[in-house]
């Protein structure tokens, strides 16, 4: 009776499956920890300070002019301020979780439209969505998930150029070249060169690059192009320039790609490899057998001479479109390899990309037993590991010295039930040889994961100094104090949680002079505490933290 209703139902139980897993993947608990330090507590700053003073323009951060970024990703903060009428930080979260899952939708229907397999596209977009980077940042307010998926939408829409009937490559090339320029709007210089190098690449390919220049495609798209990123920047550079031409082109675009001494991001060219590693969670063991399958195959290798490439024409619509995916993310991981700075999240524009790799892998394996070595051997040790961490964890807290004991026990239940329960699920598949099963385990164990446990994992890591700076933030604003910081770098913490100017490390010789004033209060890191040059009264003393007064 239960499977005959399941067969008259499984569509309409598919579509509510997919919403609850969505759903605790990126909304469940979504504004139960606080903001993190320092991007999170800086970008949400600066949109409710265009939200109190109503300039939609010009970007401020602690009071001073910021044009490290274009306006988009403050603008869509302040749609959902307006929407749910409250800054808060489900609020300031809620913009990167839809672009998201946005992103993974638009790769469903892109891989479904293309390719005509609608389980393709279904598991590129799981795949998708529980990677844990593309996850992780789409749950964190800051610019890069609206940089990759505004790149990424405009990336599929020229892949479908590929495919689509004549009558309508039209609007997927003006897709390109909007949401490109959506992307420039919301982190510049990179929306243009990723998506552009990606096209181009593939034009050569496809020996369709001629094709690309087609008034009604080229000229029509630059005009939209255009018209969406001119009016911003032209007013910056009238209002602000010079200034805006130095510190958002020379420094904070072009400096920052041909070095790191912007930002003090230098990073071996390869050190996007293991960042991919992690980042592709918890189907990082299936990827690793999947490279290692591809590097098998190269023991036969006579040399590049003997390469031979098979012409796009040639190949069915399924490989045609994985053959884009691998431009795709060649590009992208050779573009962001190449800059001379270097942040593990700006390689997020690669994951769609990765997603269809892996799903077609995994495709292969559930519908054709294929792979099942790879697979299955990687899944095993995967799945172990994890069992082994929890049993360990489980017998190892009650021996913790304090605070690590108490800071541990509050992720203790719903981690040690995650890695402990899904990974047995999925050793059942394997041993049953129910494929799927052991699939959804990995999609089961990130909504566990992602919904009941990382808020928990946040308050742990608070514990360990933003809790200070957030509680002297607070204590700050009850009392109507001025908050200035010495040898401690620039904790946006202090700025959000107070909703007032900070005088972030102020020198040695103006100290005396600042603490002096019965308004100021000075935040020092502890370890720092003996380089305060006058005696002081300690008014808080935290974890890693002190707050000071006269």
């Amino acid at each position: 009776m239960l499977r005959e209703f399941y067969e008259r139902h499984k569509n309409t139980l598919f579509i509510l499956g997919t919403v609850l897993v969505t759903y605790l993947l990126y909304f469940h608990n979504l504004g139960n920890f606080r903001l993190l330090d320092v991007d999170e507590t800086r970008y949400v700053d600066m949109s409710r300070c265009m939200r109190e003073t109503g300039d939609y323009m010009t970007l401020f951060l602690n009071g001073e002019y910021f044009f490290e970024k274009p306006p988009l990703y403050f603008w869509l903060e302040n749609l959902s301020f307006a929407v749910f009428n409250a800054v808060n930080e489900f609020t300031a979260r809620v913009p990167g979780c839809i672009e998201g899952i946005l992103t993974a939708i638009v790769l469903f229907f892109t891989t479904k439209k293309f390719t005509k397999n609608t389980k393709l596209a279904t598991i590129s977009a799981f795949i998708l969505l529980c990677s844990a980077e593309f996850l992780i940042l789409s749950k964190t307010a800051i610019l890069d998930i609206l940089l990759a998926s505004m790149v990424s939408i405009s990336v599929l829409c020229g892949f479908m150029t590929f495919s689509a009937e004549e009558k309508q490559k039209k609007f997927y090339w003006w897709g390109f070249y909007l949401f490109s320029a959506l992307g420039v709007l919301g982190k510049g210089i990179p929306a243009i060169a990723v998506p552009f190098g990606i096209m181009f690449v593939a034009g050569i390919y496809t020996k369709k690059l001629k094709e690309y220049f087609r008034p009604q495609y080229f000229l029509v798209g630059l005009a939209m192009f255009f018209a969406v990123i001119i009016p911003w920047h032209k007013l910056m550079l009238t209002m602000y320039d010079p200034l805006f031409f130095d510190e958002y082109i020379i420094k904070h675009h072009i400096a920052r790609f041909l070095g790191s001494d912007v930002i003090h991001r230098e990073r071996p060219f390869l050190f996007y490899i293991p960042v991919i590693l992690w980042g592709t969670i918890p189907y990082m063991a299936s990827f690793t057998a999947l490279i290692v399958e591809k590097l098998s195959q190269l023991k036969n290798f006579k040399g590049f001479k003997n390469i031979k490439i098979t012409a796009f024409s040639d190949l069915d619509k399924e490989n045609q479109y994985l053959s884009l995916c691998i431009i795709g993310a060649l590009v992208t991981f050779f573009f962001f390899s190449s800059s001379g700075t270097k942040l593990i999240t700006y390689i997020i524009p690669i994951y769609p990309y990765l997603a269809v790799i892996m799903a077609k892998y995994w495709l292969e394996y559930i519908e054709k037993g294929e792979h099942r070595k790879g697979i299955e051997i990687s899944s095993k040790i995967f799945n172990y590991l994890l069992i082994v961490a929890g049993v360990v964890f489980a017998v190892a807290l009650p021996f913790m010295p304090e605070p690590l004991k108490g800071d541990l026990s509050l992720i203790a239940i719903p981690v040690i039930f995650t890695v402990t329960v899904f990974p047995i699920i999925g050793l059942v598949g394997i041993k049953k040889d129910n494929r799927k099963l052991l699939f959804v385990s990995y999609i089961l164990f990130m909504a566990s994961l992602s919904g009941f446990a990382y808020d928990k994992i946040l308050e742990m890591n608070y514990r360990f100094g933003q809790n200070d700076l957030m509680e002297f933030a607070q204590y700050a604003k009850d009392n109507k104090l001025n908050i200035n910081t010495f040898k401690s770098g620039k904790r946006y913490s202090l700025l959000y949680y107070s909703g007032k100017q900070v005088v972030f490390n102020i020198p040695e010789e103006d100290f005396e002079h600042v603490i002096s004033d019965p308004k100021n209060i000075v935040v020092v890191r502890k370890k720092n505490f003996d380089k305060v040059p006058v005696k002081v009264t300690v008014l808080k003393d935290g974890r890693k933290y002190m707050m000071l007064s006269k």
